[in-house]
């Protein structure tokens, strides 16, 4: 039998300021994880909220 599935990826990566899903990762269960998306608009909102740098990682 051929392994045609794909594996269910239960990790997301959701970007702490607009909410918006970054990416999946393969994880041994459901977890949420938050980080800074470089999505344009976004990066302009953190810029005019007063954020120090949204570069820096």
């Amino acid at each position: 039998m051929g392994s045609n599935a794909r594996s269910l990826e239960l990790g997301v990566i959701i970007c702490k300021h607009c909410g918006t899903i970054i990416d999946t990762v393969n994880t041994n269960r459901v977890q949420t994880f938050y980080s800074d998306c470089m999505e344009e608009s976004c990066v302009l909102a953190r810029l005019e909220q007063g954020e120090e740098d949204p570069f820096i990682f």
